[in-house]
């Protein structure tokens, strides 16, 4: 993003940022023990709207 756009927005981008690591869960474990099925896709969540969302 261009220096002039990121400092005009500064404080928006520093907002969302704090909102993003506040919210952050624990990544799920990985199935290790080899005889099961994994999956390496996002979590899916729900907006309010019951519209799935992936989320990495």
């Amino acid at each position: 993003m261009p220096n002039q756009i990121a400092q005009r927005y500064q404080s928006e981008l520093q907002q969302l940022t704090d909102a993003l690591t506040a919210y952050r869960h624990r990544e799920p474990e990985h199935n290790t023990t080899g005889g099961g099925q994994t999956n390496s896709n996002g979590a899916a969540a729900r907006c309010a709207y019951n519209r799935r969302i992936r989320v990495a």
